[in-house]
């Protein structure tokens, strides 16, 4: 069904049509949306299109991003170049017919053959059954939390010097104060994007089409130490009246700090708004440092977007993060897409960084790439995996060993979906 169809490179004058197939596959009320607005943060010498007899059915971005992986210790995070899969779409006349599998090949080649540098793809899925079967791990766990206002959140034995003020989003104010505190937030913990100028343009845009009905216009806290922005909160309110009492909510849209000061900085002022009665948060990690200080006021999960991460090249993918601990085992690996990864793979790793080579030596585990990518971020456990009966160990002690020194001390997230 592949033999047909052709995948060729899309420009700026393909946004129309690309924004309507976006619309049919995700069945989203596009008629209010500008498409030179809505396509501004693409690459456009990373858009692509496939087509069956000159007729486009399907469409795909990439976007360059630096993404954070369990470093060497002691520091905590690497920043390797990854590809973000986004605007995969289907028309629904084409579907079932092979585009999407002739997409997604077509991304792997040309991510393996690119200049960028790039080992891993990843991507947010838009139903969780498609990826798995194109070597797509689970990679990061998250859950936005919601909060009734004025939860109390543990105190920190030093709060240090933190001060906080409420305003309008401004870009020519903010913009900087966002870039330069994400920019050191992000490396806190593997699975975060470095986000290319783009990204972080769209994040402060406020298109009243965008924002959600009868929320206000976007709104940022910020912390600062002695004149120096420390961390900054985008949130948006939206006012509600019951018949007793106000029923308004807070959505914190993104919250980055530099330290646990600074965040609880902030998480107490977003939790201390007058008229709202329930505060949500972005996605956030199993263990981050707000589950802690609010594990007392009855928090509420609501699980749900994790990153699906891919290792395009194995080699270099394994040599390129760190590892909690020595290690020096044998992987074979099963790669039916990217048949390159397949075989037999020495990863050693020490303090001074990693290797990954081919070898012909017996294998110790032998696992498919997919289960490389749920672990690669070090979150996913390769014991969990394995007692699940997706890692198969074939040496004794070396199941246990690897998914030690695979671990982050911190749990992966990734709070920016694209």
């Amino acid at each position: 069904m592949e033999a047909d169809i052709t995948v060729a490179a899309l420009g700026s004058a393909d946004r129309a049509v690309m924004l309507e197939i976006d619309q049919s596959a995700f069945a989203f009320d596009g008629r209010d949306l500008d498409p030179e607005a809505e396509t501004a943060w693409i690459e456009w010498d990373r858009a692509w299109g496939a087509s069956r007899d000159g007729t486009l059915g399907g469409i795909y971005t990439v976007f360059s991003f630096g993404l954070t992986v369990p470093g060497r210790p002691p520091q905590l995070t690497a920043v390797i170049p990854a590809a973000g899969l986004s605007w995969v779409a289907v028309h629904p006349d084409h579907r079932r017919r092979g585009l999407l599998t002739a997409m997604i090949r077509h991304h792997f080649d040309d991510v393996r053959e690119g200049r960028r540098g790039e080992v891993v793809s990843c991507l947010f899925a838009s139903e969780p059954t498609i990826y798995g079967r194109f070597g797509y791990g689970l990679s990061t766990e998250s859950a936005r939390v919601s909060l009734p206002s004025r939860s109390a959140l543990r105190a920190l034995p030093d709060p240090g010097d933190v001060t906080t003020r409420f305003e309008a989003v401004d870009r020519a104010v903010h913009d900087q104060i966002v870039r330069e505190v994400y920019a050191a937030s992000c490396r806190q913990r593997p699975g975060n994007t470095l986000r290319p100028a783009a990204h972080l343009d769209r994040q402060l845009e406020d298109r009243p089409v965008r924002r959600p009905a009868g929320a206000e216009a976007l709104k940022i806290l910020v912390a600062e130490r002695r004149g120096q922005p420390t961390g900054y909160a985008l949130l948006r309110r939206t006012a509600s009246w019951g018949k007793l009492s106000p029923e308004g909510k807070l959505r914190v849209v993104d919250l980055q700090a530099v330290d646990p000061q600074s965040a609880h900085a902030l998480w107490r002022r977003a939790l201390d708004f007058d008229l709202m009665e329930e505060v949500t948060t972005p996605p956030l990690a199993p263990d981050d440092r707000l589950l802690v200080w609010a594990g007392e006021s009855g928090p509420t999960a609501h699980p749900g977007e994790g990153l699906w991460t891919r290792l395009v090249d194995v080699e270099r993918a394994l040599a390129a993060r760190g590892y909690a601990t020595g290690i020096d085992v044998v992987l074979e690996v099963t790669d039916d897409r990217c048949p390159w990864n397949a075989g037999r793979w020495h990863l050693a790793a020490d303090t001074d960084g990693a290797t990954c080579e081919r070898t012909t030596a017996a294998a110790d585990l032998a696992l498919d790439v997919r289960e490389l990518g749920s672990a690669y971020l070090g979150g996913a456990t390769l014991v969990g995996l394995g007692s699940a009966g997706l890692v198969q160990e074939l040496t004794a002690g070396a199941l246990a060993a690897c998914s030690t020194a695979w671990r982050s001390p911190v749990m992966p997230a990734t709070p920016y979906m694209f």
